[in-house]
């Protein structure tokens, strides 16, 4: 089946100091030129709630409560 849409395939979370994290995500996509690629990620936590919609490089506050973030592509 021809993939139609950007996959997540693999999102490692670090915790750093002061409830900052860092991700590393491993996007696949089955579009054909760098603008078409995906330019941002949402992070947002179980109950849907959306901490964060940033590009590139980035570290974000998330509360303590909320250990296992989800990533999709913006």
């Amino acid at each position: 089946m021809l993939q139609k849409y950007p996959d997540i395939l693999a999102a490692k979370v670090q915790s750093r100091a002061g409830h900052r994290f860092d991700f590393d995500v491993t996007v696949s996509s089955p579009y054909d030129t760098p603008q078409r690629y995906a330019d941002a990620f949402r992070v947002h936590g179980a109950n849907g709630r959306v901490y964060a919609t940033a590009s590139g490089r980035w570290s974000t506050t998330m509360p303590a409560n909320n250990p296992s973030p989800a990533i999709s592509t913006a």
